[in-house]
């Protein structure tokens, strides 16, 4: 699957760097440093991104930590 330029160029606004990689023959992107909104106990996570249908949902976005 390949993710559009805008798309990244967006991705690139939440975190420091955005990386492509593969998993169960499914695209992810890793997003490092990913800015957390005002409120939450920490500032920033990192989180990986599954722009592809998965678990019934059309997207997924998982949090390295809760």
């Amino acid at each position: 699957m390949q993710i559009p330029d805008d798309v990244l160029a967006e991705l690139h606004s939440l975190g420091r760097r955005v990386q492509r990689f593969d998993e169960g023959g499914k695209p992810y992107l890793l997003i490092a440093d990913h800015a957390l909104p005002e409120g939450c106990d920490r500032r920033s996570s990192t989180s990986s991104l599954c722009p592809q249908g998965r678990d019934g949902y059309p997207s997924r976005l998982f949090f390295s930590q809760r």
